[in-house]
């Protein structure tokens, strides 16, 4: 069946998608104002971008390493910069957690007296 597109702006594909499709109750069909998503496997997307790199080796590897910072444009210095601060705060939830844990198996803290409160 040919498939005859109509363009729009969606601003959020989440917000495009036909909920009462993907809880497979939806009875509007093609007249339903929604995309009606298609779930693709994960083992067919992994063959078909294999393929298209066995097709086109010629874009394997051709982002990384390829530009200087100087080239980069500020936004993607900006982005660059989000990801290491995504690490580092990553890397210290997890000390934070570890710190968290030795205090568990140390056991719950004693308790101050009035005394030791003043």
């Amino acid at each position: 069946k040919l498939i005859q597109a109509e363009y729009t702006t969606v601003s959020d594909f989440r917000e495009a998608r036909c909920r009462a499709f993907h809880e497979t109750r939806c009875n509007r069909g093609a007249y339903c104002n929604f995309m009606h998503i298609k779930h693709i496997p994960r083992a067919i997307k992994r063959r078909v971008v294999r393929e298209m790199y066995d097709d086109h080796p010629e874009y394997l590897g051709q982002t990384r390493n390829k530009r200087t910072d100087k080239d980069k444009s500020k936004k993607e210095k900006d982005r660059d910069r989000d990801r290491s601060r995504s690490r580092r705060r990553d890397k210290e939830k997890k000390d934070r957690g570890r710190d968290r844990e030795r205090d568990e198996e140390a056991g719950p803290p004693a308790r101050q007296t009035s005394e030791e409160r003043r």
